[in-house]
């Protein structure tokens, strides 16, 4: 075939027939793509781009597209910069193919009813031309630009239905969605989602996995907006308010603006997690522990992270430590279910994340107590000791497993050292002796932190930031055993 093509582009330039030449030249280079002889096609290709040139409206659309596989063959090639001139230059096309009802729904974002008639090559590979920069600038780093370019995209494909697969379009929308949440337009962001949520619930049962990672993705959405400010990040009434309307009055953003920003505000804190819950709980309705361990675990290490950011909102300390225990409940039957020779990752992750916890309600206890001044029963010191033993059980458990081979867990493991160093000088006792034995614990691990950090920064590691730290622990260790001698003379000697 693609002989006999070049036998006729042969004859008609002979006889002065550009046109078909140039069908010819364009039929033969698109082969040459298709069969993967890119050096052949594209030498073709540009060929055809050459010598269309003078044929203003003739050969436009075919131009164009020999532009845009031009730019991806350059973009495989890892030729950015080359892959965008080609593009840009399809872009230039185009925009002279201008179709006011259709750029001004794309402009505004009102979605119309339109219904492709005589410009549907045109607009089909217009649609492209946006697609593949948006991917192009997405490469490139340039993350405003390729947002921009990629809802255009949408918007064209779902208009004029060109390449609309709504799986892979809702991917892409709420890929649009993380943008958005990632430069602080949150408000856009639930416009997003809310804009997949509609082309994906008639496409898809209720209990498929593509509406599964549909929730699973506005839940992690709404808690990390949910924590951001309950780590102190301020929320800005800007950030909730819509400064477009990008799909219509329907998708209109409803949690963001309604609950943000929080501030001091619990029953917007517990609303928020109800919403954000809920999503969570939808996504486990499929991923289930039997057949989805990595995913269920995932999930439900999302929802203890839910649990931690409302009970900063919490003012109560006996609430506050409610909803530490409830994460317990939450992550650590997981301990025994999981096989650590499949499960290795999730497992150490787990047990640092339990250590965190019993950490935190040990203080929350500790900080109640103090708040008593120090007159809680021997049973309530008891249990403060046991949730200390148990978040050193944790921290020990992830030491153990790697100790050894930390790779990109060293943060980790220091921390965890410096963790149970502070945690034995927590612990309550009636005895001096008791105490005394529990700070030299200690001081051994303090001994253990400088050993490991001092040698791991001669062998240049990357743990700078730990250089306050280690003097930290440097002046423990001298300082613990001063406070050990003085709790020792403080004992009174007994006389028979």
């Amino acid at each position: 075939c693609q002989k006999k093509l070049e036998e006729v582009s042969q004859r008609a330039s002979e006889f002065g027939l550009l046109s078909i030449v140039l069908d010819v030249t364009y039929a033969l280079a698109v082969i040459g793509f298709t069969v993967e002889e890119n050096s052949k096609g594209e030498r073709l290709m540009l060929d055809f781009i050459d010598r269309s040139e003078s044929m203003a409206n003739e050969f436009e659309v075919r131009r164009c597209d020999g532009l845009n596989r031009l730019g991806i063959l350059w973009s495989e090639r890892s030729e950015l910069d080359k892959s965008e001139s080609y593009l840009r230059r399809a872009e230039v096309i185009c925009d002279k193919w201008n179709t006011p009802e259709i750029e001004q729904t794309v402009e505004h974002g009102v979605l119309a009813e339109w219904a492709m008639q005589g410009g549907g090559k045109r607009e089909a590979v217009k649609t492209l031309t946006r697609y593949y920069i948006a991917q192009l600038t997405g490469m490139q780093q340039k993350k405003d630009q390729s947002a921009s370019y990629c809802y255009r995209t949408l918007v064209r494909q779902q208009l004029g239905k060109q390449g609309f697969e709504p799986e892979e379009w809702s991917k892409n929308c709420m890929g649009i969605a993380a943008y958005y949440a990632d430069v602080g337009r949150y408000n856009e962001a639930e416009q997003c989602f809310n804009k997949a949520f509609s082309v994906l619930s008639p496409a898809f049962d209720e209990n498929s996995q593509k509406l599964a990672d549909f929730f699973w993705g506005k839940a992690k959405f709404l808690m990390e907006v949910f924590a951001s400010e309950a780590e102190g990040q301020q929320i800005t009434p800007e950030s909730v308010i819509a400064s477009r309307d990008l799909w219509g009055s329907e998708y209109q953003a409803v949690i963001i603006p309604k609950y943000f920003p929080i501030g001091k505000n619990f029953d917007k804190a517990r609303a928020v997690f109800a919403e954000t819950h809920g999503f969570f709980r939808r996504a486990l309705d499929f991923y289930v522990l039997d057949g989805y361990v990595t995913d269920h675990f995932n999930i439900l290490m999302d929802i203890s992270k839910l649990w931690g950011s409302l009970s900063i909102f919490e003012q109560d300390l006996g609430r506050k430590a409610k909803m530490q225990k409830r994460r317990i409940t939450l992550l650590e039957p997981l301990a025994k279910l999981l096989n650590p020779q499949h499960f290795a990752w999730q497992l150490q992750h787990l047990h640092f994340k339990l250590g965190e916890i019993y950490n935190e309600m040990a203080e929350i206890k500790l900080d109640s107590r103090r708040h008593t001044a120090g007159t809680s029963s021997k049973e309530a010191d008891a249990k403060i000791n046991t949730m200390i033993d148990k978040s050193i059980k944790h921290f020990q458990e992830f030491i153990t497993a790697i100790e050894g081979n930390p790779g990109d867990n060293e943060d980790a493991l220091v921390s965890a050292h410096f963790a149970v160093a502070r945690l034995h000088g927590k612990k309550l006792f009636n005895t001096p002796a008791e105490t005394a034995a529990a700070l030299n614990k200690s001081i051994e691990e303090y001994n253990v932190i400088c050993g490991y950090v001092d040698k791991r920064l001669k062998e240049g590691a990357g743990l700078q930031q730990f250089e306050h730290e280690l003097q930290l622990a440097k002046q423990m260790v001298q300082l613990l055993p001063h406070k050990i001698e003085m709790i020792r003379k403080s004992v009174k000697p007994t006389t028979d």
